[in-house]
């Protein structure tokens, strides 16, 4: 496992015997959560985009239920996206819809 460790250029692990056994690796310095947490954003965005480009009349909970995200999800999205002009509500929350501006 070290070796491994070691040809992947990552810090060797460690083993610690005191009572249990417990192993701890250490991850790439290039990972990060929050680079993680951002590429899954941009493709809920992308997702959102392109049912919405669809069916521009789809509501947040059709959203929510054909992307997999929460209710609450749907709605941040939506909201950063128009903060961003990506998007616009044309009409009242009940009967309007949706346009993509970009």
């Amino acid at each position: 496992m070290k070796d491994a460790m070691i040809d992947a250029g990552l810090k060797t692990p460690e083993f610690d015997t005191n009572g249990f056994f417990r192993a701890i690796f250490h991850r790439s310095p290039e990972f990060s959560l929050a680079t993680t947490t951002q590429k899954k954003a941009q493709k809920s965005t992308q997702k959102i985009l392109k049912i919405l480009m669809q069916n521009g009349f789809v509501t947040r909970a059709a959203l929510a239920q054909k992307t997999g995200l929460s209710d609450g999800g749907i709605k941040k999205q939506l909201e950063k996206m128009q903060k961003e002009g990506v998007l616009r509500r044309v009409g009242p929350d009940k009967g309007g819809h949706w346009e993509v501006l970009k």
